[in-house]
């Protein structure tokens, strides 16, 4: 019935007031994974394509570097102005995203990790997902803040939302206790981690990188190792930052300007880290829009990876709308 009432409301053409409301303030839209068919996690090309047209249809579409080129001078940009982004560097941006944005002609810009694109690390979220798919165990046991919890490991969708329950809480973590209780929850469940990625988790190579830019996508940094940066020093903080930028910009042959923090996780230290180390922005996981005359280092997002109807809710403001009502106790009886 919420589903139902959703659709409606999208059919019904209700969300163009927030639109409206909204015009003025950028929306800068986040993606990550992209599949060819449907699947819960990650962007499916039905869907992606449903979206891109609809943006076609109702926002201007430019890149971040144009966006934030035109908040430095004007400190804002002109109505109804939209941001596609990409987060990691996943090989499935090339595969199934290029193609997609190609074909309506809009750009992108792609935050990529750059150890990742070497092939020499996994992203650290990646394995939990490895784990708990790979494991003849029908159950997961992990103890957040010194108490035992158990979760069921059924079918894809419960080893994957078992995995995403994991990484929440090992995001809060020191970066050595994470990598260590990673390890151990691998070792409980009889599995070795490989040295590479597998297919499922693999990165672009640097020749698709390259490609993508030559098609119009723009390209920023998103770190060397893909830390929490506020879970690592101040001097890793640096070394993440200064190592990226040199990676893209050696392979490049351009400045690389654009970062973006990953999981959006950062603070006031780390927002000076990276106007430090020659970025002129920076984008968080932060739901929301971006204002007029904005701290550049601290750009909102707001995250893309729905259906249709969810996607024109979110992209609209409505769903900003819905929890302002939450957190007074009102709430309009839609997902």
């Amino acid at each position: 019935m919420k589903q139902a009432a959703l659709r409606l409301i999208h059919s019904s053409g209700l969300f163009a007031p927030f639109r409206f409301f909204n015009r003025n303030k950028v929306l800068v839209l986040m993606y990550h994974r992209f599949s060819a068919n449907e699947d819960e996690f990650a962007t499916s090309a039905s869907d992606f394509e449903a979206q891109l047209k609809y943006l076609k249809q109702h926002y201007n579409v430019v890149s971040l570097g144009e966006a934030v080129r035109r908040l430095l001078q004007d400190g804002k940009t002109e109505a109804k102005t939209a941001v596609i982004t990409i987060d990691d560097g996943y090989r499935d941006a090339y595969q199934v995203a290029l193609p997609i944005l190609k074909r309506n002609n809009l750009p992108a810009t792609i935050f990529v990790v750059t150890q990742f694109l070497d092939r020499k690390m996994w992203l650290w979220t990646d394995k939990m997902r490895y784990i708990n798919s790979m494991t003849e165990s029908t159950f997961v046991e992990f103890q957040p803040n010194g108490s035992a919890r158990r979760l069921e490991l059924q079918d894809r969708t419960s080893r994957l939302r078992a995995a995403a329950t994991i990484n929440t809480f090992l995001k809060g973590v020191p970066d050595d206790e994470k990598d260590q209780t990673i390890m151990e929850l691998a070792s409980s469940l009889g599995i070795e981690i490989p040295e590479q990625p597998t297919a499922e988790y693999e990165a672009l190579t640097w020749e698709e990188l390259l490609k993508m830019e030559e098609q119009g996508i723009e390209i920023g940094s998103h770190t060397y190792s893909h830390p929490i940066l506020t879970r690592v020093s101040l001097e890793r903080v640096r070394m993440e930052l200064r190592k990226s930028k040199e990676r893209l910009e050696e392979k490049l042959d351009h400045e690389v300007p654009l970062f973006c923090y990953p999981n959006g996780i950062n603070n006031r230290d780390i927002r000076d880290e990276v106007k430090r180390a020659g970025y002129s922005s920076a984008v968080t996981a932060t739901p929301g829009f971006i204002e007029p005359n904005p701290d550049l280092f601290a750009l909102s997002r707001i995250s893309a990876e729905h259906d249709l109807p969810h996607f024109a809710q979110n992209t609209s403001g409505f769903e900003g709308f819905k929890n302002s009502l939450r957190s007074r106790g009102s709430t309009p009886e839609l997902t």
